[in-house]
């Protein structure tokens, strides 16, 4: 008997000693919480074991590790507003409970949150560096399962395990720091390094990756002119997508956060909190949600937000002020991108007016005036379908002159001037956005448009106005994506649409001109194949020669490529040709 005490004793001390070398072991926290386990079964019976670690964000105990007669159970969180049973009791007052038959003592089922409740019951604190860090747990199902010598020894246990779990938490707070920083120093070396929005948002997405779950994440701007947040980034389990913009007026998480200039944190059951909180859910539910606001002085910039569709908690408060620095960060790089964009955009746009007006004062010929147009135009939108209408005011009838379908060339058509949305416009002289194809269709049957081909799911029209007049129609349109364009865009295009406009109207003038000198060339050429007749005629009394000058001014002035000059003869009652010119003797006799 006391050589099997001593056994007990010796593998009690090997238990001990085991834990207590996982303290300079680099370890992580599940392979540490297995080991701890694995151990203590060793020496006592942990078919029903846990340890519970506090949570000083939360309140709370986070049971990582649950065992029920051997079975591993899911994690769980007990909050110590919510009842944290005897785990909480042991934790708060950090000693040790030891019920040897918890049907006797009464302790009520909500005592024991985890699994059934049992009859023997031992629990003790984990403790390190004078305060409690969790609760160490083992309990049975038969009566009287533990003693005093359990607990001393699970007290030893505990005492081992602690400093572990501390060592262990200690470093990686220490790691955690230093990649946050890191992310933080990445982020801000990326707002000197780039101004391109693209850039900004892979360096924000890649160093958030590094210290938090990213697989969800996005990055969300704010147009407060169009009340509207469009994704510019977006990661849908652990894929770039792309989501269309979403409106004030839809509501949501992401424009909550707008509005109130406030983070949101949720981790438990996102519907129930956001009906709580009178928040519409917008797009896929998820477990748990983090989301800041990115601030520019007192104006919303936009919104990154993280979430998780299965994890409840995923992030907590440390999370929070992680991302809150991180938006900061992003917040003044993504206000100078957009400042570089806005001059790059406005440079851009003056080189295509100005290579739009020298295309109008080097060429006035409308075919290769049209392909120009089309070439600088494509350097700012997406010119896969787009095409110049032309129409002449008081005709009933307008002309695609240049047509781009996508991506070719088709040749002109000519359609009625009620004909599809160029009819409308040229009608009622104002431009038109259809964001998508329930506007566009929508507004066809509002206004009595018959469909005219296929229908864009993204549509933007613009007249071409030139002293008041309307010769023609500009439009873009895409048939594969949605709310490609918006007000900015429709801005932009009406300015190009103003020297294009100039441009036709001095190409139409400049052909009407042209027909006008050619009419006035072909007049005077007629004018002086008459004067050269008369001349002739009055120098001369030879029949031949008068009849050949008649016939030269004739075929000149009438443009005949042959003529014949017939006499009558009253006599013989017949009429005769005599001369004739561009034909053969035998023809005319």
């Amino acid at each position: 008997m006391a050589r099997k005490r001593a056994t007990h004793q010796e593998v009690a001390l090997e238990v001990v000693c085991n834990i207590g070398r996982a303290v300079a072991a680099e370890i992580d926290l599940p392979s540490l919480l297995e080991l701890i386990y694995r151990e203590t079964g060793r020496v006592m019976d942990t078919d029903c074991f846990t340890i519970g670690l506090y949570d000083p964000l939360e309140d709370g105990l986070r049971f990582d590790i649950i065992y029920d007669r051997g079975e591993r159970l899911p994690a769980m969180f007990l909050r110590r507003a919510e009842g944290w049973g005897l785990a909480g009791r042991v934790f708060e007052s950090r000693t040790p409970l030891l019920f040897s038959d918890l049907a006797e003592t009464g302790v009520p089922p909500e005592g024991i949150p985890v699994g059934e409740v049992p009859r023997s019951w031992l629990g003790v604190p984990l403790i390190a560096r004078e305060r409690a860090i969790g609760v160490m747990s083992v309990q049975s199902y038969e009566p009287s399962a533990f003693g005093p010598a359990d607990q001393h020894l699970l007290e030893a246990i505990a005492s081992q395990a602690a400093v572990a779990l501390e060592n262990l938490f200690l470093r990686r707070e220490h790691e955690r720091r230093i990649a946050e920083l890191s992310a933080l120093n990445e982020i801000g070396r990326a707002i000197i390094t780039t101004a391109r929005l693209e850039d900004i948002l892979e360096a924000i997405y890649r160093e958030t990756s590094r210290v938090m779950d990213t697989s969800n994440l996005y990055v969300a701007l704010y147009h407060p002119e169009e009340e509207k947040v469009t994704f510019d980034y977006f990661m849908e389990d652990g894929q770039r997508v792309e989501k269309s913009p979403l409106y004030l007026r839809d509501g949501g998480l992401t424009v909550h956060i707008v509005q109130t200039r406030r983070p949101i944190l949720l981790g438990e059951d996102l519907e129930r909190e956001l009906a709580e909180m009178g928040i519409r859910l917008v797009g896929r539910p998820a477990r748990s949600y983090l989301g800041v606001p990115m601030l520019s002085g007192d104006r919303v910039i936009g919104v990154i937000a993280v979430q998780s569709p299965d994890r409840p908690r995923a992030y907590d408060r440390r999370h929070l002020d992680l991302l809150s620095n991180i938006a900061n960060l992003a917040a003044v790089a993504i206000e100078n991108a957009r400042l570089f964009q806005e001059r790059e955009r406005r440079i851009t746009e003056l080189s295509i007016l100005n290579e739009i007006g020298r295309a109008v004062s080097s060429t006035l010929e409308l075919d290769q005036l049209l392909e120009v147009i089309h070439q600088q135009v494509q350097r700012l939108f997406d010119t896969t379908n787009f095409y110049i209408a032309t129409y002449e005011e008081g005709t009933d009838e307008w002309t695609l002159a240049f047509q781009i379908e996508r991506g070719k060339r088709l040749p002109p058509t000519t359609h009625k001037v009620r004909a599809g949305l160029t009819g409308y416009i040229i009608r009622n002289r104002k431009p038109l956005l259809l964001r998508n194809l329930q506007e566009n269709l929508a507004f066809k049957k509002e206004q009595g448009i018959p469909p005219l081909g296929e229908q864009a799911l993204s549509w933007l029209g613009v007249p071409l106005l030139a002293a008041d007049k309307v010769v023609g129609v500009m439009a873009i349109q895409s048939y594969e994506q949605e709310n490609l364009y918006d007000e900015e865009d429709l801005a932009l295009f009406s300015t190009i649409a103003g020297q294009v406009a100039v441009a036709l109207q001095n190409a139409r003038l400049f052909r009407d001109l042209e027909a006008s000198r050619t009419k006035l060339e072909a007049r005077l050429i007629q004018l002086g194949a008459l004067q050269e007749m008369g001349r002739t005629i009055s120098g001369t009394l030879e029949m031949d020669t008068v009849l050949d000058a008649v016939l030269e001014a004739v075929t000149t002035t009438i443009g005949f490529s042959y003529a014949v000059v017939s006499l009558v003869d009253e006599e013989a009652g017949e009429v005769r040709a005599v001369r004739g010119i561009g034909v053969s003797p035998e023809q005319i006799a």
